[in-house]
Formats: C-alpha cells, structure tokens, sequence
C-alpha cells in the first residue's frame, strides 16, 4: 500500500503536472499566439520602414540628381558671367589706357601748340620791327632818289645853261662838283 499510495501520489501528481502543464502550454501556445502576432506586427512595421526609407532614398537620390544638374548649370552660367565680366574689365583696362594716351599725347600736342603761338607771336613781332625798318629804309630810298632826281635836274639846267653859253670848258668843274655832292650823299650829309 505503501507503493499504491505513492503510485498514487505519483499519478496524482503527474495529473496534476499534467493538468497544470496543459494550462501552461495553453498558456504557452496562447503566449506564442500573441509573440507571433507581434512578431508579424513588427516585421510588417519593420518592412513599411525599409519600404519608406527606400523610397525617401530614391527621392533623396533624384532630387540629388536634379539639384547636382541645376548647381552645374548654374556654375556654367556663372562661369560664363565671370568670363563676360572679366573680358569687359579687360576691355575697360585698355580703354582706360588708350584714353590717358590720348590725353597724354593731346596735352603734349597743347604744350607744343603753344610753344609755337609764342614762336609766332615773336616772329610777327620780329617780323614788324622789320617792316618798321624795311619801310623806313624805303622811305629813306624814297627821299635819297627825290633828292638825286633833283640833283639830276638840277645839273641838266646846269649843262644846258653852260653848253648854251658855249663854256664847256666849265663842264669839267661841273663833274668835280656832281663827284663832291656824290660824297656827300653818299655820307648822308644832305
């Protein structure tokens, strides 16, 4: 009996091992139910995460496309200002250069203009001090050829009224005083 009662004992206790092994692999497989459920939930999270961060890399990746080909277009255009800018610049350099020779070269040509305005106003002034005396040497030739046209007159009456008399003799007197007043014209002494 003592072996029925521990078989009995046992029996009661593997059923009620049993019984609460049942309920705790009810428990078990209501436990894995609910881990699989939220197994499959967190995949299905997991899968629309990888599916949404994929999509957004692909944005992210054409929208890189796009703003990488509108920052090289945008580079070339202003590549191409800068050229503009620098060929006007360098334009506007030798411009600049080519107008201060300009002026450099007028303002000499100025200085040289006025040099010669005082050479000309010195030479028409050099110029009327020889008129002034070239016009009084002219005058002076003007007087000395009255007064030898008076003298010519004068020694014509003077042979005629002699060859009239018939003193040609006297002639020779008269070419000694026509010599005499030569000296004295040529002396400016009339």
């Amino acid at each position: 009996m003592k072996t029925a009662l521990v078989l009995c004992l046992f029996a009661l206790l593997g059923c009620s091992l049993a019984i609460e092994s049942q309920a705790s692999l009810a428990s078990l497989l209501a436990m894995k139910a609910q881990a699989s459920g939220a197994i499959d939930s967190a995949m299905g999270v997991l899968f629309d995460l990888k599916k949404a961060s994929l999509t957004e890399k692909q944005d992210l990746e054409n929208r890189n496309k796009t703003e990488e080909a509108d920052g090289t277009r945008a580079i070339a255009e202003l590549t191409q200002i800068l050229n503009v800018a620098q060929t006007n610049y360098q334009n506007g350099v030798e411009h600049r250069e080519f107008v201060e020779k300009e002026i450099e070269d007028t303002e000499k040509h100025i200085v040289w203009i006025e040099n010669r305005l005082a050479e000309i106003e010195r030479k028409l002034e050099e110029l009327a001090v020889q008129r002034c005396h070239a016009n009084a040497l002219f005058v002076q030739s003007l007087k000395e050829h009255g007064d030898a046209e008076k003298a010519i007159k004068v020694l014509d009456a003077e042979i005629q009224r002699l060859s009239a008399a018939g003193e040609l003799s006297e002639i020779k007197s008269l070419t000694d005083k026509f010599q005499l007043y030569g000296h004295l014209f040529e002396q400016d002494a009339l």
